[in-house]
C-alpha cells in the first residue's frame, strides 16, 4: 500500500485525469501516514467511488475505521478488499488481527494462512502471529511447530525464542519441559543492551512467561537498579513465590520449608516495597508506568 510517488507527482496525475482512482487512493495513504485521517478518508472514499474495485482504498478505509475503534466496520472494509483481490496479504493479515482480538482463533488462523508475503521479514511476521494465535487457542504443539518454522527463517530473533519456550512449557510434559530448558539456553540474555532487554521483557510478559521475564528483569536491574520495569517484574516474581509457599503452608501437603520461605520472601518484598516507593515518589512518570504495568499484568499484592 505504500507508494513511491511524491505528492506532487500524484497531484499532477489528478490534474491530467481527475478520474484517476489509483492516484486518489495513493494520496489518501500519504495523508494517512501523516496522521491526517479526515483528509485521507475523503481521498480514499473518492477513490472507491471512482473505482469500486480499488482494493487498496477499501483497505485504507479499514485502517481508519480500526484506528477509531470501529472494528466491525473495519472488518467489513477489509473483507471487501480481499473479496476484490483474494491474494491481498495485507488485507488478510489485518483481518487476522481483528479476529484474534475477538477470540475468533479459527478465523484468524484461516486469514493468516492466506497471507503470502515475499519478504523474509513479513513471512516471519505471519508465522509469529500464527504461533501466538495457536497459543491463545491452547494449541501449544501447533504453536511450537509454527514458531520453529519462523526461527529457521530468522535464527537470531529473541522474541521467537521466547515464544518457543512458552509453547514448549505449555504442553506440560516431562519431555517438553526438558526441551523448554534447552530453548531457554538459546535466549541471549547476556548480550542484550538495556533497550533490547526492556523490549524482550515486555514480550515475555505479554506471553505470560514470567519465568523468562524475571531473568530479563534481573539483567535490567544489573544495568539500572531503579528501572521501574525491572522492579515491577521482580515484585511480581517474589509475590508469586510468596503466594505459592503461603498456599502450600496452609495445605495438608505443607513442608518445613514453606514457613521459612514465607518469612524470607515477606522480608524481601517489604524491602523491595521501600525501593519502589522511593522511585515512584521521586519520579511521577515512574508511578504512571508502574500503574500501567499493574493494570496490564495484575497480581494479588500491590501498593
Amino acid at each position: 500500500m505504500p507508494t513511491d510517488f511524491t505528492p506532487a507527482e500524484l497531484q499532477e496525475r489528478i490534474r491530467n485525469n481527475p478520474n484517476d482512482a489509483d492516484a486518489w487512493s495513493k494520496i489518501g495513504f500519504l495523508l494517512l501516514i501523516e496522521g491526517k485521517s479526515k483528509e485521507a478518508k475523503a481521498m480514499l472514499e473518492r477513490a472507491v467511488a471512482l473505482d469500486p474495485k480499488n482494493f487498496e482504498a477499501w483497505a485504507g478505509l479499514g485502517v481508519i475505521a480500526a484506528n477509531k475503534g470501529a472494528l466491525k466496520e473495519s472488518e467489513e472494509l477489509y473483507k471487501q478488499s480481499v473479496k476484490i483481490q483474494s491474494n491481498f496479504s495485507d488485507g488478510w493479515f489485518a483481518l487476522a488481527r481483528i479476529y484474534w482480538g475477538q477470540a475468533k482463533y479459527k478465523d484468524a488462523e484461516k486469514a493468516l494462512k492466506k497471507c503470502s508475503f515475499e519478504t523474509l521479514e513479513k513471512r516471519v511476521m505471519v508465522l509469529r502471529e500464527l504461533a501466538l494465535v495457536y497459543m491463545m487457542w491452547n494449541k501449544f504443539a501447533d504453536a511450537e511447530k509454527t514458531v520453529k518454522q519462523a526461527i529457521q527463517l530468522d535464527p537470531t530473533n529473541t522474541e521467537l525464542k521466547i515464544i518457543l519456550h512458552r509453547a514448549l512449557k505449555g504442553q506440560k510434559s516431562r519431555d517438553k519441559e526438558n526441551q523448554a530448558a534447552l530453548a531457554y539456553r538459546e535466549i541471549p540474555f547476556g548480550t542484550m543492551n538495556l533497550e533490547e532487554l526492556l523490549t524482550a521483557l515486555g514480550q515475555a510478559m505479554q506471553l505470560g512467561d514470567f519465568e523468562v521475564a524475571e531473568d530479563f528483569g534481573r539483567r535490567i536491574r544489573d544495568i539500572d537498579s531503579r528501572n521501574i520495569d525491572g522492579l515491577f517484574i521482580q515484585h511480581r516474581h517474589l509475590t508469586d513465590r510468596y503466594n505459592y509457599h503461603y498456599a502450600s503452608m496452609c495445605s495438608s501437603t505443607r513442608t518445613s520449608q514453606d514457613g521459612w520461605q514465607v518469612k524470607k520472601l515477606d522480608e524481601e518484598i517489604k524491602k523491595l516495597d521501600k525501593t519502589i516507593r522511593s522511585v515512584i515518589d521521586s519520579d511521577p512518570s515512574a508511578k504512571m508506568r508502574w500503574q500501567a504495568l499493574f493494570n496490564r499484568y495484575p497480581y494479588n499484592r500491590h501498593f
